[in-house]
């Protein structure tokens, strides 16, 4: 395990909980960021490298969350091993540089060889923070850290569409893209300064720590994880592609522009997902004191609400009225993550929590973010012919019979909670 000797009154302070949370929130703005920038200016750069939408969907996709998923299982092993800061610090630099390096394309190519050294980079960033939250905060308190620190994410998305769209309609796609990525060197200096690596609770020298592969398959044996990993990418499915195609849906289905998109969606997005986020740990932990059925009658039920929505915000016939009607299916689709953290944290093993939480993640973004965005993509195209830029639209009404899948997914974990009390925080019940 890795330290750095002597410590500065300032790194003492940093060594408290949510000191150490905040940094991490703005590691992870810097990923989500750098993932999403090519979602955010999906329109200018479809325009200029001549994409159509299957290939919009591998790049926001399956070409960044199966490298992503690949290379996430392995680094959460090493991390467990070598220590979280470290690990995350040096991923946010290789990241970062990966994207600004996105700039230079001039073909799909090009710009997909650059995404995927960001998919590798990011692979060390998500895990080993949800480790070093764990590390930090008890667990009747997880949920709701763990929801403040996926905010991070819708308020990203508000600064790097913002952002990004107001460089592109001045200065063009690739110096947008530049000034997002730039700030993550900066975020992964100050993590490497600021936070110490937590002492662990158990040596993970020792010859008897779990193998790769033993931990894997414990993973699945575990009756409640299982589920976890069968239906995660189901559930995240709507929330990744809502936010890799949603700017090219108002863009090109309702009628907005980059500045629109700039002011408008980036507002109404940052909100109502980060609220999603937010009220999902929140919501969790709070029933999760009468049940802990809670981590899943949450999402379930948030999934259920956002169908109607979907439907009116589609077939909406001015892009304010859609856009404000999107609003709660992304604050909806939002609200399953910090839950569902939260139950692979309280089932993992001490040794093993990082790498638990990467083989989560594993199937979130392999499903998830690599076949939603696709999907939706694969749709539109097989309509174009036929509905033109309408398309789109029936891209995103096919994600209702996958929500639908999900919300079932969702019964099924309760259900195995419930046979399961004995374990994790379902002992406090």
């Amino acid at each position: 395990m890795l330290y750095r000797k002597g410590q500065t009154g300032l790194q003492a302070y940093f060594q408290r909980p949510y000191p150490v949370l905040a940094i991490l929130f703005l590691i992870y703005m810097c990923n989500t960021m750098d993932r999403n920038i090519v979602a955010f200016l999906a329109e200018p750069i479809r325009k200029d490298l001549d994409l159509n939408d299957t290939e919009l969907g591998l790049l926001t996709g399956l070409a960044f969350a199966f490298f992503y998923t690949i290379f996430g299982v392995p680094v959460g092993w090493i991390a467990d091993r070598m220590g979280r800061v470290l690990t995350i610090s040096v991923a946010c630099v290789v990241w970062s540089v990966c994207s600004m390096a996105g700039a230079l394309s001039a073909s799909f190519a090009h710009l997909a060889i650059a995404r995927i050294g960001v998919a590798i980079g990011e692979a060390g960033g998500t895990a080993p923070s949800y480790a070093l939250i764990a590390a930090k905060f008890p667990p009747q308190r997880r949920g709701a850290a763990l929801g403040l620190f996926h905010v991070a994410s819708p308020v990203s998305a508000f600064i790097g569409v913002a952002l990004s769209a107001w460089v592109a309609s001045y200065f063009g796609w690739r110096a947008g893209l530049i000034a997002v990525s730039l700030p993550g060197l900066i975020a992964a200096l100050a993590l490497f300064l600021l936070v110490r690596e937590p002492a662990p609770e158990i040596s993970f020298d020792s010859a008897e720590a779990p193998a790769l592969l033993a931990s894997f398959r414990g993973f699945l044996r575990h009756p409640v994880l299982r589920l976890c990993f069968l239906f995660a990418g189901l559930t995240s499915c709507t929330s990744h592609a809502l936010i890799s195609w949603l700017p090219s849906f108002m863009m090109r289905v309702k009628g907005m522009n980059l500045l629109d998109i700039s002011i408008w969606y980036s507002v109404c997005f940052s909100v109502s997902f980060g609220l999603g986020l937010w009220l999902g740990g929140v919501m969790a932990d709070g029933l999760g004191r009468r049940t802990p059925l809670a981590y899943a009658f949450v999402p379930a039920g948030s999934l259920l609400i956002a169908i109607p929505f979907m439907i009116m915000a589609i077939v909406a016939d001015r892009w304010s009225v859609s856009l404000l009607l999107w609003t709660v299916p992304l604050c909806m689709a939002g609200t399953f993550l910090a839950p569902a953290i939260a139950i692979v944290q309280a089932y993992a093993p001490p040794r093993q929590v990082t790498l638990f939480g990467s083989i989560y993640l594993l199937a979130n973004n392999l499903v998830g973010a690599g076949l939603g965005p696709l999907y939706v993509g694969v749709v539109s195209d097989a309509f174009k012919s036929t509905h033109g830029a309408g398309a789109l639209g029936l891209g995103l009404l096919a994600l209702i019979p996958v929500i639908l899948l999900a919300i079932t997914g969702q019964l099924l974990i309760a259900r195995a909670i419930n046979r399961n009390r004995t374990a994790g925080f379902a002992s406090n019940d």
